[in-house]
């Protein structure tokens, strides 16, 4: 009997390792990830391509996939461990499709079927996109930004990428928005951007004169056809703004007290906190502070404090908000006069548990006491 559980004991052990086995796989990596090739007619070029792995001893099956998978060469089919491949493209006079062709150099683990317990092969695959232009003029555009504060400057990216096969002479502009209005045009340079070329402009904005607020910016490129692309960005003032906050509390024991605010500085706030107010004919009623928090750059928060609301009654008082921060050591506050409801207050439900809790023993015990009068009474009857 022992034998035998020694015998079953090694088994399921070697059922465990060759799981083990089939589990634990090389680690796999290729580089360069990614390959942009433009293409041009009889085009012949070639990509070296580094594979790595922590275990030596693995072979690695190298192959090609892809819509012109025809076209590449590799110089070896198989790789033990790490080392390079070298991938040779020769790319025909004509490609009738224009748009993207991906084509992909994948590296897997030779695994040897007969073999049992081995596990699934580990696999990477790094692209090689080649770009085939439209025809004729087939330009892309794409722009980018930041938020600023008053008085730093706006930088602007702009990116044109010439997909057609005809060169475009072009001259940018950006235009800055404020509402329905356009307020300034900034004008790039005119130049060429040749058929599959790739170029990113600059331009920046200066913002001394500008108010506080949300601006879009409208890039605008003429090449025949007309390409726009637009976004919106902010320009902020050491200000947070009062939201929303607590409009209505029930009377009875300590309430929470919440004030949403926003930052509209492109800069960290700190010990944001709102000092409370209620007012009652005219004069300071009663008084607290929500805790402090601080603020990352355009971040909504909401703002908690604590109250006691036993000397209240039932109506509405006006409530003075003062919100105080500090940005780039320099403190500042802002005020909001506002109005907070008092109503009737409504037992928790613990407390209406407990309640009705001691109305029910109470219905007993005097339902006991009663029958207990009851039978003594009729006791003394006999």
């Amino acid at each position: 009997m022992v034998i035998k559980n020694k015998k079953r004991f090694c088994l399921i052990l070697s059922i465990l390792f060759l799981t083990l086995i089939g589990l634990t796989s090389a680690s796999l990596g290729i580089s360069p990830g990614k390959v942009q090739v433009n293409f041009k007619p009889n085009l012949e070029e070639t990509i070296t391509f580094k594979i790595n792995s922590d275990s030596p001893e693995i072979v690695f099956e190298i192959y090609v996939i892809g819509d012109l998978s025809g076209y590449v060469h590799l110089n070896k089919n198989e790789i033990t461990g790490s080392g390079n491949v070298e991938v040779t493209l020769k790319l025909p006079k004509d490609i009738a499709v224009p748009g993207n062709h991906r084509i992909l150099i994948g590296v897997k683990e030779k695994i040897d079927r007969e073999v049992p317990g081995i596990g699934t092969a580990v696999i990477v695959q790094a692209p090689i996109d080649v770009f085939v232009p439209y025809p004729g003029r087939y330009l892309e555009i794409d722009l980018k930004s930041h938020n600023v504060n008053v008085g730093d400057p706006v930088n602007f990216e702009l990116k044109l990428s010439n997909k057609g096969k005809e060169n475009l002479n072009i001259t940018p502009i950006i235009e800055i928005i404020s509402g329905e209005e356009t307020i300034e045009t900034l004008i790039f340079q005119n130049r060429l951007v040749l058929s599959a070329e790739e170029i990113t402009l600059r331009k920046s904005l200066e913002t001394t004169d500008y108010a506080a607020g949300n601006y879009n910016a409208l890039a605008i490129v003429d090449y025949g056809n007309i390409a726009k692309v637009e976004l919106e960005f902010r320009i902020g003032s050491l200000f947070i703004d009062l939201l929303d906050y607590t409009k209505k509390v029930a009377l009875g024991g300590v309430k929470k007290f919440e004030v949403g605010v926003e930052s509209n500085w492109n800069n960290p706030i700190e010990g944001a906190h709102a000092e409370i107010v209620f007012l009652k004919d005219g004069k300071e009623f009663f008084e607290f502070k929500t805790s402090p928090s601080d603020l990352e750059p355009w971040e909504k928060e909401t703002l908690s404090g604590f109250f006691e609301t036993n000397n209240f009654s039932i109506g509405k008082y006006k409530t003075n908000i003062t919100l105080i921060y500090y940005g780039d050591d320099i403190g500042k506050s802002s005020s909001e006069i506002g109005e907070v409801e008092f109503v009737k207050g409504k037992l928790s439900l613990p407390l209406m548990i407990i309640a009705i809790s001691a109305i029910v023993i109470i219905a007993i015990v005097l339902i006991i006491v009663f029958i207990k009068k009851y039978l003594i009474k009729n006791a003394k009857r006999k």
